[in-house]
């Protein structure tokens, strides 16, 4: 089995050695005690056994590079404990494997940063022990930066307590920092500062800090000009930030629509709107520089094609390049960003977002050009980003293999292993880096072999539909367009085709063990895009009450399995925006039976 991420340098020579079930452990200067504990997990150690496992330093490698020597003994060099737990990580890949050739390894990463965002404010706030699982398959893939997305009350802001119940306390995050910073994955604290602030603007005490849309919904995004808006935003920085270790925060300022409307209007018009935002964000990261003496990063969309406006930006920032789609144009946004010499990371996508299960191979292409572009344009991370919009209907295990699979381009992107050409979107076994992911996946997440290969299918039912969504697959939004009496633009032959497509993963699924990790996860979405691909079926042949009752209770049991698997990880908060989709589309089958 191929080491994940893979391998920059590896000598092999024809002997082979066999692990032993014990070694000592022998540490050099310094302090290894995170390296002792995840090396007690996965072999024994024996202060008698006659090898042993030897951690030396040089202070000429890198923070994370090392030397890894596999013989009788086993040999770690590495400037530190940094680079010592990256190679532990290496050396449990090998040991599982029992049996090796002898062998030296030099490693280091080709991205400096490889992170993860996890969307925690579209309902699915993780139960503390399930952050804890994340915090242990990001470290075994050598990520070491996890972010938090809040754009909501899911975390104890001890400013506005009355709005937050069920979140994340103070203490829980706290001990959830000195995890992360046992498994060296620095915590950076984000929290969105102007658009997609809803959650928070819907409280009539809030309110009035939120510019007015010309529709006359209710507020998204801060009034920039209210100065109560920027204190309030302070107050969630003092809340957030001080409880952080790291030097950096995230503070959003993405999607900012509402710009330019209500009170906003007379501003944007005069001055411009590019103008407008420049001045607001500026203000943000002055106040996360000066009084919490953190860098901000924000996200580039509003801002990176008005030169001019962009050029009058704090350099005291980071800029986070963000696109989902495959075809997005890293490469000349961060060609823009070196010759201005600005800090930046590109941030692709699982490409789960909306979609249930995934669109894989739009993800393939998306990662690696962001890859790519971060490595030749010098940028300093790539941040993998998980969205749950929609109410977050997708489960966790539906971003595995995306993350294994940026895991790779991040620390050892190899030009010669670029995906599969466009005109072979469906599964090919001749992507080995994506075989070698799967493979990674069924050993050490779900102990059965198969399991990567049909989350792999399960992720690119997408490709059956007769069109494509930026922001998902159609069979979602066009089951839910249905039930609202809405233009459905997905046909018959093409839902029935996206049912048999599933059926035929579920056949495969249902022959593992019950005890399989994440099965249950698994077989739920399958169960979900195949009841959203029925619906549109029924709904597309008209009334048929013997079909709506059986449909009805089939969702009705889905539903309620979604919310046991939603309560078992995550925190019940939030589970009814979901929810709340699959009972509008039973109460729509409801109706038709009055």
């Amino acid at each position: 089995m191929t080491v994940i991420p893979e391998l920059r340098e590896c000598r092999t020579c024809e002997q082979k050695i066999t692990f032993h079930t014990g070694y000592r452990f022998e540490f050099g200067k310094g302090v290894y005690n995170s390296v002792a504990a995840y090396l007690n997990t996965f072999t024994t150690q024996d202060d008698a056994a006659p090898h042993a496992i030897i951690y030396e330093s040089d202070n000429r490698l890198g923070e994370e590079e090392y030397r890894l020597d596999i013989d009788e003994d086993i040999h770690i060099t590495s400037k530190g404990e940094k680079g010592a737990f990256r190679a532990t990580s290496s050396l449990k890949q090998l040991m599982r494997q029992k049996t090796v050739f002898r062998q030296r390894i030099h490693d280091y990463p080709d991205i400096p940063n490889r992170g993860l965002m996890l969307d925690i404010s579209r309902g699915k706030v993780p139960k503390l022990e399930n952050l804890y699982q994340l915090a242990d398959i990001l470290s075994d893939l050598k990520y070491n930066q996890l972010q938090l997305y809040m754009d909501a009350p899911v975390f104890e802001y001890q400013h506005y307590e009355a709005y937050c119940t069920d979140v994340i306390s103070v203490q829980e995050l706290k001990r959830f920092q000195q995890y992360c910073a046992s498994r060296f994955i620095e915590l950076v604290p984000n929290q969105n500062s102007f658009g997609h602030m809803s959650n928070w603007l819907k409280h009539s005490e809030l309110a009035p800090l939120g510019i007015t849309p010309d529709d006359g919904s209710r507020p998204n995004t801060l009034n920039p000009l209210d100065e109560r808006a920027v204190d309030f935003v302070d107050s969630l920085y003092s809340d957030l930030l001080p409880l952080h270790e790291s030097d950096k925060v995230n503070i959003g300022m993405d999607e900012t629509f509402s710009l330019g409307m209500g009170q906003t209007r007379e501003a944007c018009r005069t001055y411009g709107a590019e103008t407008v935002y420049v001045e607001y964000l500026n203000k943000l990261i002055s106040i996360a520089n000066t009084k919490y003496h953190k860098t901000p990063m924000f996200w580039d969309d509003m801002v990176i094609e008005k030169e001019k406006a962009f050029d009058k930006v704090d350099p005291e920032s980071i800029v986070m390049v963000w696109g989902y789609e495959a075809e997005w144009p890293y490469a000349g946004r961060c060609a823009f960003l070196k010759e201005k010499g600005r800090r930046f990371y590109t941030c692709p996508s699982t490409a789960t977002f909306g979609s249930i299960t995934g669109r894989f191979d739009n993800m393939i292409y998306n990662v690696e050009s962001a890859a790519k572009a971060c490595i030749a344009y010098g940028g300093e991370g790539l941040l993998m980003t998980e969205w749950g919009d929609g109410g977050h209907p997708q489960f966790l295990v539906m971003s595995f293999i995306p993350l294994i699979f940026a895991a790779c381009c991040s620390w050892n992107y190899n030009p010669g292993r670029e995906a599969t050409p466009k005109a072979h979107l469906a599964y090919d076994k001749s992507q080995d880096i994506i075989r070698h992911c799967e493979a990674y996946a069924d050993e050490f997440l779900f102990g059965a072999k198969g399991i990567g290969r049909l989350l792999h299918k399960m992720a690119n039912y997408y490709l059956v539909e007769n069109h494509n969504k930026w922001s998902g697959t159609y069979t979602l939004s066009e089951a839910c367009a249905l039930a609202a009496g809405k233009e459905s633009y997905l046909d018959l032959s093409t839902a029935s085709m996206i049912e048999q497509y599933m059926l035929a993963i579920k056949k495969e699924l249902v022959q593992y063990a019950e005890t399989v990790p994440y099965l249950d996860d698994i077989k739920c979405n399958c169960d979900m895009v195949i009841l959203f691909a029925r619906f549109i079926q029924y709904k597309r042949n008209g009334e048929n009450n013997e079909l709506n009752s059986a449909l009805r209770e089939e969702m009705i049991e889905v539903k309620e399995r979604f919310l046991t698997l939603w309560c078992r990880n995550n925190r019940t908060a939030g589970s009814e925006l979901f929810v709340g989709v699959l009972e509008r589309l039973i109460g729509s089958l409801a109706e038709e039976q009055l």
